[in-house]
């Protein structure tokens, strides 16, 4: 997972998200792979943000006040 200020690749774009498949070797035996084709995601609480390209804290979201 990536850590701040690394690298990262937003939802929205084209090849973010991790692709299931499955390898299947000569003798038989299969293992299934999760695979990330461009970047890995962010580390839990990160996200990544889509101007700097980088996995960044969360913004704490305001509260609302109103009655």
């Amino acid at each position: 997972m990536a850590d701040v200020g690394d690298p990262c690749l937003p939802e929205r774009r084209l090849g973010a998200r991790p692709l299931n498949t499955t390898v299947v070797y000569p003798d038989g035996q299969q293992v299934n792979l999760l695979v990330f084709r461009r970047r890995c995601p962010c580390a839990r609480d990160l996200h990544c943000d889509p101007d700097a390209g980088a996995c960044a804290a969360r913004a704490a979201r305001p509260q609302d006040n109103t009655l």
